[in-house]
């Protein structure tokens, strides 16, 4: 812009003096006048035209007689009329505005006093109020004896410079508040000094550096004030916006040291500035906000995230949020994990997961329930079972909060959900156990009831026929069968406190492994000859089923127990078969040894054959028949096969007979 007005100004000079000397040129040459004149209009045209195009108008004053002449485009540039305004140097002085008239007149003065030009800007005041603002240049000539005779000079409206100026000035202002009132640290960094040029009072707000204190510190400033952690990091990125277009933005975090010593957690935004002549990237100019709160904040909600889902994993609770203004479910990662499903992987939507996991025989209970959690008509408080992936049935209890706004509006069902699995089945264990425990106690009362018949029996038997004995003149016949009867009666009696003996120490946990080196053929062999006159004498034939040789049966064992259990069993099968046979003995299955007792007597029927082992039990053959004994046989039986690490168990049909096995481990010894 200077540079144009000073051509125009040298132009016009020019005009000027060419038109002058055309003026002052007194040829007697009518023709070489002619042409002088035709040429003088013609560059009167051309100033005029230069001056307006320029806004620039010329003037002189004649200093001798006070005569002050305006171009055209000064009245213009003044908005007066040239026919009524009549041009002195006192009447210019009162189009000037009253704040620079005096300013106006010293450098005009002073310009006299010095003989040197001078160059100044002010301001006009309109007729209508209205301010314009000029550019004026003047030089005074001088006679040779130092007097003034006259002063020449321009007059340039710079009215819209002024304006664009203002613009500027009033952006460039606005620029500076709004960077100096931003919370962020803005700033310009010089690539090829490694140092800010330009930083906004957010660098003192922010790390507490004054503006000197960082153009000191030139390119240390990242190596002292970086946190080492990230200093390699931000170097990168550096590179990075040598490479970038002027239209990338580049983030990055970053931590940065506050002068009094903490770290303060940046986020910066950045762009590319400048370029050189080559295109090369000189400058950035990026933004820094501060985020130290919001990343404490969301450190810390990170850990109480982190404790939340420890404790949920501890109680195995999760939670559930439906919002039911867009349907949406969130679900925490227990929940998914008592669903049965990785929280990293989920299965769908997560409503889809809680509808589509309810067991079918509970989905429609599951439905009323939220119905009316939904409406508020009832609280959300339910036990279900939910189906896994792989299957398998769990249980869960699920309790939920209604949420409403201020109006009233249900807005969300808040919900918890605990797997319950482990608590269902100790329920479960314990309704059983009640079970067992009422039965056992049925069964004691029913045991008492019976032992007490059993006692009293063979009791009486010894009493009774005791005092029989005592009777005179009894032959040695009777004699002889009333003692039989009697060391029944006692053998019976001695028997039935056996058992309540051994079944007391195995609740007292008394009774202790005795393992010992035996022949197992050799112990099976006694207990047949032992149990033969008895089978005979109910017609029974008892055999005997061996799998090893007489070398081989060696086993490390509790012989008395084995030896317990097979008396029990085959005592029980004569007790209980009038005609057939009974077959006893052993096989050997992988690493145990499988015995068994295989009678034809009454069976058992199916309903009854898992209270057999129980203690103080008895199976119901027939109600018109009375059974010997207190129900203790089988229930020692099977504590004694436990202890030794095996199983027992029955197959049996009623009026079928019966077949017994049990299990040992098998350990021969050599």
């Amino acid at each position: 812009m200077h540079r144009t007005k000073e051509e125009l100004l040298s132009k016009i000079q020019a005009l000027k003096q060419e038109i002058k000397f055309l003026q002052d040129s007194n040829s007697k040459d009518h023709h070489r006048r002619k042409k002088a004149k035709k040429k003088l209009k013609k560059n009167i045209q051309r100033l005029r035209m230069a001056q307006q195009s320029a806004h620039i108008g010329n003037w002189e004053l004649n200093l001798q007689t006070k005569e002050l002449i305006w171009s055209d485009e000064i009245f213009r540039i003044f908005e007066i009329d040239s026919k009524k305004f009549k041009a002195s140097y006192d009447t210019f002085l009162q189009t000037i505005h009253p704040d620079d008239r005096e300013m106006v007149n010293q450098a005009y003065t002073n310009s006299l006093k010095t003989k040197l030009p001078y160059q100044i800007e002010h301001k006009l005041l309109l007729p209508d109020g209205r301010i314009k603002y000029v550019y004026e240049q003047c030089e005074t000539f001088f006679d040779p004896t130092g007097n003034p005779i006259r002063s020449m000079g321009t007059v340039q409206d710079i009215t819209e410079i002024k304006k664009v100026e203002e613009s500027h000035k009033r952006r460039g202002a606005f620029i500076r508040a709004v960077a100096d009132t931003s919370p962020a640290l803005i700033y310009v960094y010089d690539l090829e000094t490694n140092s800010n040029i330009y930083s906004n009072s957010g660098m003192e707000r922010l790390l507490g550096y004054s503006k000197n204190e960082i153009r000191k510190m030139g390119d240390h400033l990242f190596p002292k004030l970086i946190h080492p952690e990230d200093l390699q990091e931000v170097l990168d990125f550096q590179n990075q916006i040598l490479h970038a277009s002027d239209e990338d933005t580049l983030e990055i975090d970053y931590r940065m040291r506050h002068k009094n010593g903490n770290w303060i957690y940046l986020h910066s935004r950045e762009r590319v500035f400048q370029r050189n002549k080559n295109g090369a990237v000189i400058r950035k100019v990026g933004i820094a906000s501060d985020f130290t709160k919001k990343k404490q904040f969301s450190d810390d909600l990170q850990k109480h995230r982190e404790k939340l889902i420890k404790a949920e994993a501890i109680a195995h609770m999760g939670f559930i949020d439906w919002n039911l203004q867009n349907n949406n479910v969130s679900i925490s990662d227990e929940a998914y994990r008592i669903h049965g499903i990785d929280p990293k992987i989920g299965v769908g939507s997560a409503m889809s997961l809680v509808t589509k996991a309810v067991h079918p025989d509970d989905k429609e209970m599951v439905q009323e329930a939220l119905q009316f959690a939904v409406k508020g008509e009832k609280d959300y408080n339910i036990d279900h079972r939910i189906i896994w992936q792989d299957g398998s049935i769990h249980w869960v209890q699920a309790q939920a909060e209604l949420i409403k706004n201020k109006q009233g509006k249900p807005m969300e069902l808040l919900g918890t959900i605990i797997d319950i699995t482990e608590r269902k089945k100790w329920e479960n264990e314990l309704i059983a156990a009640k079970e067992k425990a009422e039965e056992s106690d049925r069964l004691k009362s029913a045991f008492l009831a019976n032992m007490s018949h059993e006692i009293r029996t063979p009791m009486n038997g010894i009493l009774g026929f005791a005092e029989l004995l005592e009777t005179p003149g009894l032959n040695g016949e009777k004699q002889q069968e009333y003692i039989h009867i009697i060391e029944k009666s006692g053998q019976r009696m001695l028997s039935i406190i056996t058992d309540i003996v051994d079944i007391s120490k195995i609740e007292a946990g008394l009774i202790e492994l005795m393992n010992v080196k035996f022949n197992i053929n050799e112990q099976l062999e006694d207990i047949c000859s032992f149990f033969q006159p008895e089978a005979k004498q109910k017609g029974l034939l008892l055999s005997l089923k061996k799998s090893f040789s007489h070398e081989k049966a060696n086993l490390f064992s509790d012989s008395q127990k084995i030896a317990a259990i097979l008396i029990n069993l085959i005592k029980n099968a004569i007790k209980y078969s009038n005609q057939g046979k009974i077959e006893f003995g052993y096989h050997q299955k992988e690493k145990y040894l499988e015995f068994f007792v295989k009678d034809t007597g009454i069976g058992i029927p199916e309903e009854q054959q898992h209270l057999i082992f129980e203690r103080f039990a008895q199976a119901n053959f027939d109600k018109a028949k009375i059974i010997e004994g207190v129900g203790l046989g089988l229930a020692i039986s099977k504590a004694y096969v436990d202890m030794l690490g095996g199983e027992i168990w029955v197959e049996s049909n009623k009026e079928e007979g019966s077949t017994f096995r049990f299990t040992i481990p098998c350990q021969k010894s050599i």
